[in-house]
C-alpha cells in the first residue's frame, strides 16, 4: 500500500478550507473577471506576484464568482506543514469532500483522491493560496499529478509569491495555463480611489490621487497602509508628498514581510545593488561578484520581486526596483551593507 494513503487524522482549523475575506469588502477586479472568462481552457490559473499585491482578495474574486456561476469550488490555504504529502493528502481529502463530487464523501487515501480529481463528472475549481510554501518536491509532485489529470471542465487556481514548480512553460505551450501576474493585480488609479472609499477615507483631490497612485504604483500594501494612516493626517496632499519607502509603516512592512523573508544570497543581492536606478547585469556584478547576478536578476523577474521592466536593447531587459521599494532600500543598506566599491557610478 502506499505510504501516501496513511493520511494525518490530526485536526484542522476550518480557516484552512475557508477563502479570506468577507464579499464585498474588496476592489472588484474587472479585468481579472474579463480574464477568466477567456480561460475555459486553463487547467492552472495562477496568480503570482510579491507580498502585499492582493493575491488572495483575487483569489476569493474568482471563487466566489467561479461558485455563482453554479461550479462547485474548494479551497485551501497551505502552510508549512503540507510540506509532508500524507499530510498534505489529507487536507486534499477533506477538500474534496467540501466539492461534494460523486463518491467524495468516502474515506478516500492518497492515490484515491487524485484519482477522483481526474475523473469525468461535474466542473470544480480547487483553490491552493500561499502556494509558495511548498517546498517538498513529493508535496509538489502530488500537485503536479493533479494537474496532468484533471479533467476539462475542472481547474486548479494557484496563488503564489513566485513561479511554481508546476511545469508552467508546458501547460503555457499547450494553452492549460492563465497567468495572472503582478502587473495585472496593480490597482489603476479608480480602483485606488475605490479601495480608499471601502475603507472610509474622504476622496482625495485629483491631483494627490493621482499622485498616490504613482508613488505606490497599484502596490495593495501600500495603500492599506495609507488609508489607515491619512485619516490622521491633518493635511492629506502634502501626506501624500511625503510618503516614501524610507520610514514609518510602509518601511516596517517592506523590512518584515518582504526583505524579511528572502534568502542570504537575495537579501545580499538587494541591499548591495539599492544604489542603482537601473538594473544593468554588468553593474550589478560590480557590487555583488560573487553572486551571478544575471541569474539573480532572471530571478527576481521570476519571482515579481518589486522588478519593474525598463527598456530592452538588443540583449538584455533592463530593470528598476518599485519606487516605495527603491526608498526602502538605500536606508536598510546602509544599517547592513557595506559601502560600494570605489569606481561604481549610479546609473
Amino acid at each position: 500500500m502506499s505510504t501516501f494513503a496513511h493520511a494525518s487524522s490530526a485536526p484542522r482549523p476550518s480557516s484552512k478550507f475557508r477563502p479570506p475575506g468577507a464579499a464585498g469588502s474588496f476592489v472588484g477586479r474587472q479585468a481579472v473577471t474579463a480574464l477568466m472568462e477567456r480561460s475555459a481552457g486553463a487547467k492552472l490559473v495562477l496568480v503570482r506576484a510579491p507580498a502585499g499585491f492582493g493575491k488572495s482578495m483575487v483569489l476569493r474574486q474568482i471563487h466566489d464568482e467561479t461558485a455563482a456561476k453554479g461550479i462547485a469550488t474548494t479551497w485551501i490555504t497551505l502552510d508549512a506543514a503540507d510540506n509532508d504529502a500524507p499530510h498534505l493528502m489529507s487536507c486534499l481529502t477533506e477538500a474534496v469532500k467540501r466539492l461534494q463530487l460523486p463518491d467524495s464523501g468516502a474515506s478516500y487515501g492518497a492515490p484515491d483522491v487524485v484519482a477522483l480529481l481526474g475523473s469525468d463528472g461535474p466542473p470544480f475549481a480547487l483553490f491552493l493560496d500561499d502556494f509558495e510554501v511548498l517546498r517538498s518536491p513529493a508535496a509538489i509532485a502530488i500537485i503536479k499529478q493533479i494537474i496532468e489529470r484533471l479533467p476539462r471542465n475542472a481547474q486548479l487556481v494557484v496563488g503564489s509569491r513566485n513561479l511554481p514548480d508546476l511545469g508552467v512553460g508546458r501547460l503555457r505551450v499547450r494553452g492549460h495555463l492563465m497567468e495572472i501576474d503582478v502587473d495585472m493585480l496593480r490597482f489603476s488609479v479608480a480602483e485606488t480611489a475605490e479601495f480608499l472609499a471601502l475603507r472610509g477615507v474622504p476622496a482625495l483631490p485629483h491631483e494627490a490621487l493621482d499622485e498616490l497612485h504613482a508613488r505606490t504604483e497599484g502596490w495593495v500594501a501600500a495603500l492599506q497602509l495609507v488609508s489607515m494612516a491619512l485619516p490622521r493626517s491633518s493635511n492629506a496632499t502634502q501626506f501624500v508628498k511625503r510618503l516614501s519607502g524610507a520610514g514609518g509603516p510602509i518601511a516596517e512592512y517592506l523590512a518584515e514581510d518582504v526583505l524579511g523573508g528572502q534568502s542570504d544570497d537575495v537579501r545580499d543581492f538587494l541591499l548591495r545593488t539599492s544604489i542603482l536606478r537601473r538594473l544593468v547585469p554588468e553593474l550589478c556584478q560590480a557590487l555583488v561578484p560573487h553572486i551571478d547576478c544575471a541569474g539573480m536578476l532572471e530571478r527576481l523577474r521570476a519571482s515579481s520581486l518589486f522588478l519593474m521592466p525598463l527598456e530592452a536593447d538588443e540583449e538584455e531587459t533592463l530593470y528598476r526596483y518599485h519606487a516605495l521599494f527603491a526608498g526602502f532600500l538605500p536606508a536598510a543598506s546602509r544599517r547592513t551593507a557595506p559601502a560600494a566599491p570605489a569606481g561604481v557610478r549610479l546609473v
